[in-house]
């Protein structure tokens, strides 16, 4: 069998969707013609005719026709029957599942039977059935099924159906039926969870979180996990895990399992941390007071802590911060205020919340101290820390220059429990040596110092005491307490670029220096260091530009102008040219001011410039104005346009063209163009050559020169007067060979009518067609036209557009003959004999025949009657006078 590896239906272009039902088994039900041995190999334990032991079944098949039967002649012997791995190998690729099934039937039953599909030269094997089918209670076909996903691809899977006959007297028996055996690639999963995981040093079952996506694992305490190695890591179907089982991984902090579906498109992390079980132990590590003259003195056998604290201190409220093993608690809790005029016992709790140890803490007062040092003393204006010498007893201290003597308060420590006089705190007159006496804690010993206070002679002054610029409006302010300078300068510095000179405090000096160049655009920093060479002040320097008093108009534009507007800044006026036409009455300027300046009325706001506007600018200072004359002025006009042209011949307005400057006039049809005399309407104070009412001869078009109000810009126009064609429809004449009479031609209904002679045919006459010049018609003149009923003729006007029907009748005039061309009665013996000539008419009846009363049938010319009429009766006795109409 050729390896499947799935097959693809396309839909549209690019979308490929996979079907997962093909069976990766050839010839799986035995339907096929093709002889089922190709594909299948038997084998059996004893020597066996193949037909006796394998053979199809043609009755009995669980779907189809067929299936397979398996026997043996042999007792006790196993026939196998394998599908053949190398003409129809089952080919599977790793992790994708696929279902394994088959149908048996027990038709006899033997001793036992095995169904197995295995790969992988047959090292993994898959179990679907082991047992022995029972026909008596399971007659009926059942389903053996199970499904297998490879960890690796598989180009050799196969089947394997065993049977194993019994033995029923002297002969083996057994038979056992076999039929659509399928390999079926299912979908693939999605699912990415992770069901079992475990390591060999685990105390219990994993904890598994699927919806946190969490597992956690406890191990004994001592475990070393900087390498632990699961041993096991159970997946959802198909899908696969980084780091994977059987890898090392450092569990000291959680680590993160990455498990992708068996589609190798979804994942989902997987937290793993391995835990300790809860610990027992109950120590007290450290415990500390703040009072305490030394380490406690913790016993973790007696489970007892001593530990001393000064003499001074008050023990009825002490604070401890107690250290416990990891994860225990303790009562009265780390930092809770406690008592210990008496031990205190203390219960420590275990991690576990289960084992629990007291703890007896005791706390003694150590021996009131005989320490009287002064530890440090100092002053407020001090220029470095005072020397104490706890052997001579002094204490030196030097303060800053200029410092005042007479009152100052130290700040002094001594030793732990002593005191001090006079105290701290007090103020002193320190111009001479002051004797300060510190009592030990014992309130026995006693020591007194000698404190001298000496002024430094190096000043410690960080002032600005004058700040000048050559552009300077004015003096510099100076702020001692803001430590700021600000000085304004004139209108239009340069701040980017100053050279400041600074006075100073003696000795002091500055940075940036005094005279250095620099930029002010913002506030600048000046750093004072006194002559101490340690104390150091910020100054904060503005400059600050005063507000210019200029009152100028720098731009003036209107939408309108032709040109930039003059501005005259001695007279203060300005003039504004805009093109002829424009309304003054609102227009909106743009007024360029000088720096800071404005403006009333304000730029950008209407104004009627019908006469001079008064503009008034205000400097930037707020004081300084300054009245300008605005005036617009109007242009003379440039148009060069012909607004009308009119003939008294014209058919209808004039066609002008603004922008080819072309015009075109129709004129009726005959209009003599020679000397045509037309009105030309112009643009404003415009004048045009020829001029309006001067005759022309427009038989070729005629230029006309147009010049401006300006009287420079000119435009020449091209004048064409257009002749009409005749827009007649008429019919003029109208007439045709067998005509009675000429024809009769009505102009306001548009009809013609023509008479011809009795016994005209109608149906072939050709008229000739008189119209109107240039005109047309259909039916056309000379061509034949059936007049049996009118004749519409369209006559088209010489322009080819206008159009008239006209109804052309025919009319057949009346019969005029009077003849009676038959004459006969029911008496006569021959025909009558007409004499037309003579008018009269000979007949003939038979001797003895009645003439008072005959009735003749009379037959006349076409329209013609007859008195005494046809049919009726006369007296022919004497002849009878018949007068024809």
């Amino acid at each position: 069998m050729k390896r499947s590896n799935g097959l693809f239906i396309v839909l549209g272009m690019l979308t490929l969707v996979p079907v997962f039902s093909q069976n990766l088994v050839q010839n799986p039900s035995f339907e096929s013609p093709v002889n089922w041995d190709e594909f299948w190999i038997l084998s059996t334990t004893a020597p066996s005719s193949a037909t006796a032991v394998a053979v199809e079944n043609v009755t009995d098949a669980h779907e189809g026709l067929k299936s397979v039967e398996l026997g043996n002649t042999v007792f006790n012997k196993w026939t196998y029957f394998y599908s053949d791995v190398v003409t129809a190998p089952i080919s599977m690729m790793a992790n994708k599942s696929y279902e394994v099934r088959l149908w048996i039937k027990s038709v006899e039953a033997g001793k036992g039977t095995d169904v197995s599909f295995a790969w992988n030269g047959g090292v993994d094997i898959l179990t679907l059935y082991n047992g022995n089918p029972d026909p008596v209670t399971d007659p009926a076909w059942f389903l053996a099924m199970d499904t297998v996903t490879p960890a690796a691809d598989v180009t050799d899977g196969y089947f394997s159906l065993g049977f194993r006959s019994d033995k029923s007297g002297p002969a083996a028996v057994g038979r056992i039926l076999f039929d659509d055996f399928s390999v079926v690639r299912l979908p693939d999963h999605t699912a990415t969870d992770i069901v079992a995981f475990s390591i060999p040093q685990q105390t219990g079952p994993a904890s598994i979180d699927k919806l946190a996506g969490t597992i956690e694992i406890e191990v004994p305490i001592a475990t070393d996990v900087t390498a632990l190695v699961p041993d096991l890591i159970t997946l959802s179907r198909g899908a696969t895990v980084t780091p994977a089982a059987g890898v090392a991984a450092d569990f000291t902090n959680p680590v993160t399992y990455t498990v992708t579906a068996q589609d190798g498109v979804t994942t989902r992390d997987w937290i793993v941390a391995v835990v300790f079980p809860p610990s027992t132990e109950t120590d007290i590590i450290n415990f500390a007071l703040a009072a305490q003259t030394g380490p406690a003195a913790i016993d973790a056998t007696n489970h007892t802590v001593n530990l001393q604290v000064y003499y001074s201190t008050d023990v009825k409220s002490l604070v401890p911060t107690i250290d416990l093993s990891a994860g225990a608690s303790v009562v009265p809790a780390s930092g809770v205020a406690t008592d210990f005029s008496a031990p205190v016992l203390y219960t420590v709790t275990a991690e576990d919340t289960v084992t629990t140890q007291d703890w007896t803490v005791t706390v003694t007062l150590a021996p009131p101290s005989t320490a009287n040092d002064i530890l440090s003393f100092i002053l407020a204006e001090q220029t470095g820390p005072a020397k104490i010498d706890n052997v001579l007893h002094n204490v030196i201290v030097e303060v800053t220059f200029g410092t005042d003597l007479s009152l100052l308060i130290p700040d002094i420590k001594v030793s732990r429990g002593a005191t001090v006089s006079p105290a701290s705190g007090i103020g002193n007159d320190f111009s001479a040596p002051v004797i300060y006496g510190v009592t030990a804690e014992n309130g026995i010993t006693k020591q007194n110092y000698i404190v001298v206070v000496m002024v430094s002679t190096i000043s410690n002054l960080t002032d600005i005491v004058s700040f000048s610029l050559a552009e300077q409006a004015s003096p510099a302010v100076i702020n001692k307490v803001s430590h700021a300078v600000t000085i304004d300068v004139i209108n239009g510095t340069d701040v980017t670029a100053l050279q400041p000179t600074i006075g100073l405090s003696a000795g002091a000096t500055v940075n940036p220096a005094s005279d250095a160049v620099v930029d002010f655009t913002s506030p600048l920093v000046y750093s004072v260091t006194a002559e101490d060479g340690i104390t150091t002040q910020d100054w904060s320097a503005t400059v600050v530009e005063l507000p210019s008093a200029e009152t100028e108009i720098i731009s003036f534009s209107l939408v309108e102008q032709v040109s930039p507007a003059a501005i005259d800044n001695v007279l203060h006026a300005v003039t504004v040219e805009v093109p002829y036409g424009t309304d003054l009455t609102g227009l909106l300027p743009g007024i360029g001011l000088s720096a800071g300046a404005t403006v009333s009325p304000a730029s950008g706001v209407a104004a009627d410039f019908t006469l001079p506007v008064v503009y008034t600018v205000t400097a930037e200072d707020g004081a300084t104005t300054q009245d300008w004359t605005a005036s617009v002025a109007i242009l003379p006009n440039t148009e060069t346009g012909i607004v009308s042209f009119s003939l008294a011949e014209q058919a209808g307005p004039a066609a002008i063209d603004t922008l080819l400057h072309t015009i075109s006039i129709d004129v009726p049809h005959g209009t003599d163009v020679t000397g045509l005399l037309p009105a030309i309407g112009l643009s404003a104070g415009a004048t045009v050559n020829p001029a309006s009412g001067a005759a022309a001869d427009f038989t070729l078009p005629v230029i006309y020169t147009v010049t401006a109000e300006d009287g420079s810009t000119t435009r020449d126009w091209t004048a064409t007067v257009v002749i009409l064609p005749n827009t007649g429809t008429e019919i003029t004449s109208f007439s045709m060979a067998e005509q009675a009479a000429p024809a009769v031609i009505d102009h306001t209904l548009h009809t013609v009518t023509v008479e011809v002679p009795y016994g005209t045919g109608v149906t072939a006459l050709i008229p000739t067609i008189g119209l109107s010049p240039g005109a047309a018609v259909n039916p056309q003149s000379d061509v034949a036209a059936d007049f049996t009923t009118p004749v519409v003729y369209t006559v088209t006007a010489g322009d080819g557009t206008t159009t008239m029907d006209w109804s052309v009748t025919v009319v057949i005039l009346p019969n005029t003959e009077s003849d009676i061309i038959s004459f006969s009665m029911a008496e006569q013996s021959s025909p009558a004999s007409i004499d037309t000539l003579l008018f009269a008419i000979t007949i003939e009846v038979p001797y003895g025949t009645d003439l008072s009363s005959i009735i003749p049938t009379i037959g006349l010319s076409q329209g013609a009657t007859v008195r005494p009429a046809s049919g009726v009766g006369a007296d022919f006795t004497s002849p009878v006078i018949y007068q024809v109409t």
